[in-house]
């Protein structure tokens, strides 16, 4: 994945500087030609950069020309600005984590963009909406597909009681295999 870096330093430095101000740049300096136009809930148009569509619905997933991360649907675009927005993203955990990576990885390369955009999709804020929604076993599914857990989504899920039954069975579960050894 990363054979283009000579050096461990040069991998952080580079997965360091990605913020949203370098990826409006890059979405900006390197794609202005693959930019495509939709309108907002407020009518507004809003130029996007499209990484991939949902095989189920057709929907695409891209980036704006603001660096926020969206969903483009029948010509409507819906941003992830803010973590109460991510709704329109849940669907995504229908299709298993793996499949989502290399569909972000293929799409970033076809437009000879770096792999570190990765790193700003908003996993973290998909599960944690869900976490606190109807959508919570599916997104247990991408922890158990190997997504790691950070401290915001263990509250969520188990309060921070790791002898709470829930957490106990998410353990058994996840260690299963290490009992058929």
């Amino acid at each position: 994945m990363y054979s283009q870096y000579t050096t461990i330093g040069q991998i952080f430095t580079n997965l360091i500087m990605m913020n949203r101000r370098s990826l409006i740049a890059l979405i900006r300096s390197k794609s202005i030609n693959d930019l495509t136009s939709a309108y907002t809930q407020s009518d507004l148009t809003q130029f996007y950069l499209s990484i991939f569509e949902r095989p189920y619905d057709s929907a695409s997933i891209g980036i704006t020309d603001e660096g926020y991360w969206c969903v483009v649907h029948r010509n409507t675009i819906y941003s992830l600005k803010e973590s109460k927005d991510a709704d329109v993203f849940l669907l995504l955990l229908y299709t298993p984590l793996q499949e989502i990576v290399s569909l972000l990885k293929s799409g970033l390369q076809s437009y000879g963009l770096p792999i570190e955009i990765l790193l700003t999709f908003p996993f973290d804020e998909i599960l944690i909406h869900a976490f606190s929604s109807k959508w919570q076993l599916k997104a247990i599914t991408w922890l158990d597909e190997g997504y790691p857990m950070n401290d915001e989504m263990r509250n969520l899920l188990w309060g921070g009681n790791k002898q709470a039954k829930t957490w106990l069975r998410y353990q058994e579960s996840r260690l299963f295999f290490l009992q058929t050894l």
